[in-house]
């Protein structure tokens, strides 16, 4: 045939491009396959690094927030309140912790500060709109931040509870029933202060005056109680070499 000696080459050349056609469409597909398993570790990565973010947030131990994201949250919290309504930022402290420390030991002063700090991610963390820090690893250091109540009754009626409600929880330590306790100074915004450094100043100022009076109890803020403070520390100067000398 005239065309015959040309077959043969054309054959070649469409095999050659049948496997070329082949060889990109399996190209593509690998390509395809390694950029779906790359997306999905990059995904993977991005969970794994916010789950790291959430766990840095918070402590590892009692599971409240450490207080470095704690005073950033506050910020924008303080930013965003309603002026129409009452916010409470509280301080926290459990009393006599050092004496549990001594009589049970570390392990056992830290059961207590476990239970205290359950109780208050039970109780305050529960409630709307709340920010609750504990100042340290395993610390009966708490604080909390309470936007946009409709009154200041509204809070002491919260804190009435939760102190009560801290008496009826039992804290075991090595066996024994002990008695914890915890004392807070509340301040109140706007009334006492509109920024993070003004209110924590003002709810230990409170907090001081709730030990000074007996502990196991909350205070909230008022212009009185730094000079109530100061006569209270005056009189203990003044009392406590009487008490050596009768010693």
């Amino acid at each position: 045939m005239k065309y015959e000696k040309y077959i043969k080459p054309l054959k070649v050349i469409v095999a050659l491009l049948v496997l070329a056609i082949v060889a990109l469409y399996a190209f593509n597909f690998s390509t395809l396959v390694s950029y779906h398993k790359a997306s999905s570790s990059i995904t993977k990565n991005e969970k794994l690094l916010e789950e790291s973010i959430a766990k840095r947030k918070l402590t590892l131990k009692t599971g409240l927030m450490r207080f470095d994201p704690f005073l950033a949250d506050l910020e924008v919290a303080l930013a965003n309140v309603d002026p129409g309504k009452v916010s409470a930022f509280v301080s926290i402290d459990g009393d006599k912790i050092g004496r549990l420390r001594a009589k049970y030991g570390a392990d056992g002063a830290n059961e207590v500060v476990m239970s205290l700090c359950a109780y208050m991610k039970d109780k305050v963390g529960s409630q709307k709109d709340v920010l609750l820090c504990g100042v340290g690893e395993v610390s009966d250091e708490i604080l909390f931040f309470m936007p946009n109540r409709e009154s200041e009754k509204e809070i002491t009626d919260f804190m009435d509870k939760l102190l009560a409600g801290w008496k009826d929880v039992k804290v075991v330590v090595k066996g024994e029933e002990v008695k914890a306790t915890f004392s807070a100074g509340v301040a109140l915004c706007p009334k006492h202060g509109t920024t993070a450094k003004k209110l924590y100043e003002v709810a230990e100022v409170a907090l001081h005056a709730s030990k000074q009076n007996g502990r196991d109890r909350y205070t909230v803020y008022d212009d009185t109680l730094p000079e109530q403070l100061k006569q209270k520390a005056e009189q203990n100067k003044t009392e406590q070499p009487q008490n050596q000398e009768k010693k």
